[in-house]
């Protein structure tokens, strides 16, 4: 009689319901706590496994962001700062939006999105709640402040974007394409320039469709 045994390294995995990102983290997966936190928010949005029946969070800590590439979500992930729009700010100075939603359960909560070149946030899918999206400028996108063709904008200020294109380029603060913005604040939002007056309209909000 003969017996074999194997033993499969990481058979089984074991991933945290809650994640933490902050700058003063060890970078050390999971990522489940404040002080293994990732320090980039995008490697824990990307570790971050979210099961259809769970609601997985990922809480980040105050601080500047200079985004280094576009924050993607496109899982069912909240996304929350820790203390609030005010002291949780990303910036995206060059060639891309901040930040991208894209899936119906996804949710970015609590930050200033700012500083921005080609527009602050780009949301197909999921909500943006407790936001301020704010001094922005673009040109040849969409919306300066924030591109809405689908999900939520709610409780948020769009305020001192600016799109203004040489020949193209609708909403100063917000186009709206579809999806639902809801009790926001819109102030102080400019669209100027641009050769067809029909595509460089719409200062605080373009409505499309």
């Amino acid at each position: 009689l003969q017996r074999a045994t194997y033993t499969w390294p990481a058979a089984v995995r074991v991933y945290p319901t809650v994640l933490y990102a902050s700058q003063a983290g060890s970078n050390q997966a999971p990522y489940n706590s404040w002080a293994k936190a990732a320090t980039n928010i995008q490697t824990a949005v990307d570790y971050a496994y979210t099961p259809a029946t769970a609601t997985v969070r990922l809480w980040v800590a105050s601080g500047t962001y200079t985004l280094a590439g576009r924050l993607d979500i496109g899982k069912a992930l909240l996304v929350e700062s820790a203390s609030g729009p005010s002291a949780t700010i990303l910036r995206r100075p060059t060639t891309d939006r901040a930040v991208f939603l894209a899936h119906a359960r996804a949710v970015l909560s609590g930050f200033t999105v700012q500083d921005c070149a080609k527009g602050g946030v780009e949301l197909q899918l999921g909500t943006v709640t407790n936001c301020h999206i704010i001094n922005n400028a673009a040109n040849y996108v969409y919306g300066g402040g924030i591109s809405v063709s689908g999900g939520l904008l709610v409780r948020s200020r769009i305020a001192n974007n600016s799109n203004t294109p040489n020949d193209w380029g609708p909403g100063g603060g917000i186009w709206l394409s579809g999806g639902v913005v809801q009790d926001c604040v819109i102030t102080n939002n400019m669209n100027s320039g641009g050769y067809w007056y029909s595509t460089c309209a719409g200062g605080g909000v373009y409505l499309s469709g």
